[in-house]
C-alpha cells in the first residue's frame, strides 16, 4: 500500500508541474525554436525512465529550492517583454535562416544571457540589454545594418535603458595656418603681376601676406623688386634687407639687394653680396655677371672679364653678357676677342642693333671703312632711331668715299634729321650742320668751278 501511495503522489506531482510549467512558458515555446533547459525540461526528460524513483528524486532535487523557481519561471514580464517582442524578428522576416538564428542566439546559443536571466531577476533587465546587444552585433551584422537603430531603440525603452541615438559632437573646422594664408595672398600676388593694370592690387596682396605672416620671406622679395623697378628705393631696400635677414643664404635675395646696391652707388656692399652669392650657391651664374658690370664700372676690367667669362661658360645664349664682354676685350685693347665676342651676340641676336653699331666703332677706328659703313648700315636698319650710328655712317661713308659728295651729303642730312628729332641730343647737331653746309658748297663750285661760290 505505501508502494502504490507513493507512486500516486509522485504521479500527482508530475502532473500538477508539468500543467503550471506549460502555462506558463507557451509565450517563450512559441516564440523561440530551442529554450534553455529549466528544471522543468529536466523532468521531462527523466520522465522516459521507467523507474518512478528516479523521477521522484528528481522532483524532489529540483523543487527543493522553490524561490529560485518562482523568480525564474514566474516574472513573465521580463520574458513578454523581450523574447516576446516580435521587432526583432519581423525585420528580416523574409530571410528564414537569420529568423532562426537570431532566435537560437538569443535564447539557446548565448550561455551569458540565459543564465543572467534565471539566476537574478533584479539584474535581469541591464543584463539583457547588454547581452542582447553584445550577440546581435557579433552575430546579425546583416540584420542590424538593415533596420538601423529601430532594434537598439526597441530593446533600450522596454529594458528601461537609455537612448542610445544621442547626437555625435562635431569637431571644429580646420583652418589655414598664418603661413598658409601668407602664400595664398602670396600667389595671389604672382596672378596679379601678370596683369599691368594690377599693380595695386598685386601690392596689396603682398601687404596681405606680410600681415598674415611677417616670417613668410616671398612677400619681401617681390615688394622689394617692384619698389626698385619704380625707383623706390628706400622701400625697396627696406624690405630686401628684411628678406635677407629671413632667408640669409637666398641667392636670389642677395642678387636682387646688390643690384639695389649698385642703383644706389653702394658699389662695395653690392660687391660683398655677390660674392657672398656665389659662395652659397656655386651654380648662381648670375652673380658673376652682375659682379661682371660691377668690375667694369670700376675700371676693374680684368676681374671683370674673369667674371663674365665664368658667366659665358655656364650661360651661353645670353647675348648682353657677350655684348659685355666685347666691352670689356676693348677696354683691354684686344680688339680681335671683342669683335669675336659681339659677333657671338649677333649670332644670337642678329638683329641686335648695338653690337652692329659696336663693331662699326672698331672698323671705323681701325679705318676699314667698308666693314664699317656694312655694320653702321646694319645698325640704322634694326634702330632708325639711332642717332649715333647715323652720324657714324655718315663718316664712314664720306670717309670711304670722299668724292661721292651727294652720297655724303645724304647721309649727313639724315643724321641731322634723327638727331634734331630727339630733344637730348645737343652736341652733334652742329657738327652736322657744318659738314652738310661744306658738302654743298663743294657740290656746287664742283658743278660751275668758274662760280664765285661763297661769296655773298
Amino acid at each position: 500500500m505505501k508502494t502504490i501511495l507513493k507512486q500516486a503522489t509522485g504521479l500527482f506531482l508530475v502532473f500538477f508541474f508539468l500543467t503550471a510549467a506549460n502555462d506558463d512558458s507557451t509565450k517563450v515555446a512559441t516564440d523561440t525554436t530551442k529554450s534553455p533547459k529549466s528544471p522543468i525540461d529536466t523532468i521531462a526528460d527523466t520522465a522516459s525512465n521507467p523507474t518512478l524513483d528516479t523521477i521522484v528524486d528528481t522532483l524532489t532535487d529540483t523543487i527543493s529550492d522553490t524561490t529560485q523557481l518562482d523568480t525564474t519561471l514566474l516574472d513573465t514580464t521580463l520574458l513578454d517583454s523581450t523574447l516576446s517582442d516580435t521587432s526583432l524578428l519581423d525585420t528580416t522576416p523574409a530571410d528564414t535562416s537569420t529568423t532562426d538564428s537570431t532566435t537560437s542566439d538569443s535564447t539557446a546559443s548565448d550561455s551569458t544571457l540565459v543564465d543572467s536571466t534565471a539566476s537574478d531577476s533584479t539584474h535581469a533587465d541591464s543584463t539583457l540589454v547588454d547581452s542582447t546587444a553584445s550577440t546581435a552585433t557579433a552575430h546579425h551584422t546583416d540584420s542590424l545594418s538593415d533596420t538601423g537603430s529601430d532594434t537598439s531603440s526597441a530593446l533600450a525603452d522596454d529594458s528601461g535603458a537609455t537612448d542610445v541615438n544621442t547626437q555625435v559632437k562635431l569637431p571644429p573646422p580646420i583652418e589655414l595656418s598664418p603661413r598658409e594664408q601668407a602664400e595664398e595672398h602670396y600667389q595671389a600676388a604672382v596672378t596679379y603681376s601678370q596683369d599691368t593694370k594690377k599693380v595695386v592690387e598685386m601690392v596689396g596682396e603682398l601687404t596681405l601676406a606680410i600681415k598674415a605672416d611677417p616670417d613668410y620671406p616671398p612677400p619681401y622679395l617681390k615688394l622689394g623688386v617692384h619698389q626698385y623697378r619704380t625707383k623706390n628705393y628706400k622701400s625697396a631696400e627696406d624690405n630686401l634687407k628684411k628678406a635677407a635677414k629671413l632667408s640669409p643664404d637666398d641667392t636670389v635675395v642677395l642678387g636682387n639687394l646688390g643690384k639695389l646696391y649698385i642703383a644706389l652707388r653702394k658699389r662695395d656692399d653690392a660687391e660683398k653680396l655677390f660674392v657672398a652669392a656665389v659662395e652659397a650657391n656655386k651654380d648662381f651664374v648670375g652673380a658673376y655677371r652682375e659682379l661682371g658690370d660691377l668690375y667694369y664700372r670700376q675700371k676693374r676690367y680684368k676681374e671683370s672679364i674673369d667674371a663674365l667669362e665664368k658667366y659665358n661658360n655656364k650661360v651661353t645664349d645670353d647675348h648682353l653678357s657677350h655684348f659685355r664682354a666685347g666691352k670689356v676685350y676693348r677696354k683691354l685693347k684686344r680688339l680681335d676677342k671683342a669683335v669675336g665676342e659681339y659677333r657671338k651676340a649677333l649670332s644670337i641676336k642678329s638683329d641686335f642693333a648695338q653690337a652692329y653699331s659696336a663693331l662699326g666703332q672698331i672698323y671705323l677706328a681701325d679705318e676699314n671703312f667698308e666693314e664699317a659703313i656694312e655694320a653702321y648700315s646694319s645698325s640704322v636698319q634694326y634702330n632708325p632711331k639711332g642717332y649715333r650710328s647715323f652720324f657714324n655712317l655718315a663718316i664712314a661713308i664720306q670717309s670711304a668715299h670722299p668724292d661721292s659728295l651727294d652720297r655724303s651729303l645724304a647721309a649727313w642730312r639724315q643724321a641731322l634729321r634723327i638727331a634734331r628729332n630727339n630733344p637730348r641730343v645737343t652736341d652733334i647737331v652742329p657738327i652736322a650742320e657744318i659738314q652738310i653746309t661744306e658738302l654743298e658748297k663743294q657740290i656746287k663750285l664742283k658743278a660751275n668751278p668758274s662760280s664765285s661760290v661763297g661769296k655773298k
